[in-house]
């Protein structure tokens, strides 16, 4: 961020230096009254300092975007129902191999087969992920960014 503040503050420098040039000949040659010229170089004063308040708030702008992008991506999703028949049919007590699942009441999570991706045409995020974990039983996810781990949350 120092370098757009410096590159913005030198350009608005150059512009105030050009536009002073200018107005400073005009005024001297008599086609610009004093106080137009004096008028001129008051707000080209603040030209630069404007311009960095204006790049800041368009930045701020974009990064306030990017929640409304995240809403609408969530809304224009499918329903959960029509993605889950699209990845592994109808809902039931079946696991991907189709075998029946007993229920295990002794562990507080368990997983046998998961796969999971965000949308019906990307690639698996998690594939073939069994985890039985105990009641009680304490974990740790770890691994490299974009393995899923928080996905498998």
């Amino acid at each position: 961020q120092g370098w757009v503040s410096t590159s913005q503050e030198t350009l608005g420098t150059l512009f105030l230096a050009i536009l002073t040039c200018i107005v400073g000949h005009r005024a001297y040659i008599g086609t610009l009254s004093p106080g137009a010229a004096g008028l001129a170089l008051s707000y080209a004063i603040s030209m630069p300092r404007d311009l960095m308040w204006l790049s800041r708030r368009l930045a701020n702008m974009e990064v306030e975007f990017v929640s409304i992008e995240r809403v609408m991506e969530y809304v224009r999703l499918p329903d959960e129902d029509a993605a889950h028949a699209l990845t592994r049919g109808p809902i039931g007590d079946d696991d991907v191999t189709g075998q029946a699942v007993p229920l295990a009441r002794s562990f507080a999570v368990l997983a046998q087969g998961l796969r999971l991706r965000y949308d019906a045409v990307g690639p698996w995020v998690l594939d073939g992920l069994s985890v039985r974990l105990p009641v009680g039983a304490r974990a740790a996810v770890v691994g490299r960014t974009g393995c899923g781990k928080s996905s498998l949350l």
